[in-house]
């Protein structure tokens, strides 16, 4: 037997232009309002708006995402006593793909383990060498330190002397100093 399309059951609007659907669970129903003001009915199955309601309530598992990761040294000669300050600049000495980041994982966390590792290097006293601590250390870059800036996916975090803070897109150099090979240098490999 049909079932009458009323307020309050499992329907919602969706306007598009002057156009508008109706979708009921997973279904499209091809109704206007004026049908609903008269009372048109339309044929439902139960079970499958069950198992819509079910599909619906399902909680959804994010995906993990690909993360961006650039590295910057700060060129000020000042930093390591004075920290980071809004005039200084930096030079881009590394960047890769993250791929397969937990969406859980917060920005904090993936500046600690790009820290850890641009620390490290390819020390194997510390476990597995990671492949990015290896080719960062092997195109001459020094250890990221009080000062540098790391982006992940746009968004610039520099290191201090308490962990990690946000800042604006910081002012940016060509050229690096000693132990800061910049990217693109035909003398970084």
């Amino acid at each position: 037997m049909p079932q009458r399309l009323n307020p309050g059951s499992w329907a919602c609007a969706v306007v598009f232009s002057d156009h508008p659907s109706y979708a009921v669970g997973g279904h499209h129903l091809s109704i206007s309002a004026a049908e609903i003001a008269r009372g048109t009915t339309v044929s439902l199955d139960r079970a499958e708006l069950e198992q819509d309601r079910v599909d619906l309530l399902t909680p959804v598992t994010p995906s993990a995402r690909t993360v961006r990761v650039r590295v910057f040294h700060n060129t000020s000669h000042a930093v390591m006593a004075d920290g980071y300050v809004v005039t200084d600049t930096f030079v881009e000495v590394y960047t890769y793909d993250e791929p397969a980041v937990d969406p859980d994982i917060s920005d904090i966390q993936i500046a600690e383990r790009m820290f850890y590792l641009f620390n490290v290097g390819d020390d194997p006293s510390h476990g597995e060498p990671d492949v990015h601590a290896i080719e960062y250390r092997s195109q001459g870059n020094r250890s990221l330190s009080k000062g540098d800036a790391i982006a992940i996916d746009g968004r610039f975090w520099v290191c201090d002397s308490a962990g990690w803070t946000l800042i604006s897109t910081p002012r940016f150099t060509a050229s690096g100093q000693h132990g800061s090979t910049p990217l693109g240098d035909p003398h970084g490999q």
